[in-house]
């Protein structure tokens, strides 16, 4: 199929279309990066393909979501399952499929993870599968396009060729990979990248870093790794790395799974376990003056703070673990509440 395609190429040329020819990467290692966040990337690796069992049966225009198999941190927020879709990419917004129109990264609102996307057309040939090999914390996330063609807006709408191609996410690092077998669909201006996107983004937070958009920066047998700045791990499972995230806080200790940025501050234990800057401190979610750690046993109940008198009214008014305590509702000196 590639050599169809090289000579297809090579045809249109002569006959003036305008069409030019194919172009495969030099030999020395290149890279990009960091973004705001600190991701960077480098292709100076080897191609190594898995053999993901798990098909998804998807068609055109399609999506499923999957279970990752481990917590996978990306641009400092813990995931638990993904998105996978026939569009060349994977994202983190749920069920939606991904947009065969792809654009530039700085324009992209979504969390993706896009090795190739474009507009691909399941619905001619070829499938996605899944799996996740290894055991806790070494375990990987593969998904794979398999002899998956282009769309084109002619009959049969696919061209000669097809391509297959690869993420991988580690759970060790965090780390990213992009493993391409073949992406030569046999037709120019689609070939090794010609009119995708790749590279990864958060445009909900604002960062993105891409490698290549309508380009052919791509080529066989050729593989990419992002890699998050080194602090950007959850080295104790708890969903949150040590970088800026969620809240617009980082874990402050990577060793304790009960201290991440959203935990309850326990009292009296002398430790920030929320991750904002303050130790045994609670909210006064009713405004009474007091939280929890002060003595607070209700702060949903304005009414209900050390201190207080007790009223007859069912509430623990004075925090002394009874309610309604030596008052009479009707002023006889008797507890009738």
């Amino acid at each position: 199929m590639k050599r169809r395609g090289w000579i297809l190429g090579a045809l249109l040329c002569i006959a003036g279309l305008g069409v030019v020819p194919l172009q495969h990467r030099p030999a020395v290692a290149d890279g990009g990066g960091p973004d705001v966040y600190g991701y960077h990337w480098t292709d100076d690796l080897e191609v190594d393909l898995e053999v993901p069992s798990n098909a998804l049966g998807l068609g055109d225009a399609d999506y499923e979501v999957v279970p990752i198999g481990f917590a996978f941190v990306f641009y400092g927020q813990a995931y638990y399952d993904l998105t996978v879709t026939s569009e060349g990419g994977l994202h983190f917004e749920g069920e939606t499929a991904l947009d065969g129109d792809n654009t530039a990264l700085n324009e992209a609102a979504f969390r993706g993870i896009l090795p190739l996307w474009d507009d691909l057309n399941l619905s001619a040939t070829g499938g996605v599968y899944y799996e996740t090999y290894g055991t806790h914390p070494d375990r990987v996330f593969v998904a794979e396009w398999r002899d998956v063609p282009h769309w084109i807006d002619a009959a049969p709408y696919y061209y000669l060729g097809d391509a297959t191609f690869q993420v991988k996410l580690y759970q060790a690092d965090h780390a990213i990979e992009f493993h391409y077998e073949d992406v030569d669909f046999g037709w120019p201006a689609f070939d090794l990248g010609a009119a995708a996107t790749v590279g990864i983004v958060d445009g909900v937070q604002g960062y993105s870093l891409q490698v290549s958009f309508d380009a052919a920066a791509l080529d066989d047998d050729y593989a990419i790794r992002f890699e998050p700045p080194e602090a950007c791990l959850d080295d104790d499972g708890d969903g949150w790395s040590t970088c800026v995230g969620e809240l617009g806080l980082a874990d402050c200790d990577d060793l304790d799974a009960t201290i991440h940025p959203g935990a309850v501050e326990t009292c009296d234990d002398g430790v920030d376990s929320n991750c904002d800057g303050a130790t045994d401190e609670q909210a006064d979610a009713d405004g009474d003056g007091y939280s929890n750690c002060d003595g607070d046993c209700d702060d949903a109940e304005i009414d209900a703070a050390p201190g207080n008198a007790e009223t007859c009214d069912f509430v623990d008014n004075d925090c002394d673990g009874e309610v309604d305590e030596g008052v009479a509702a009707d002023g006889d000196g008797s507890a009738g509440c």
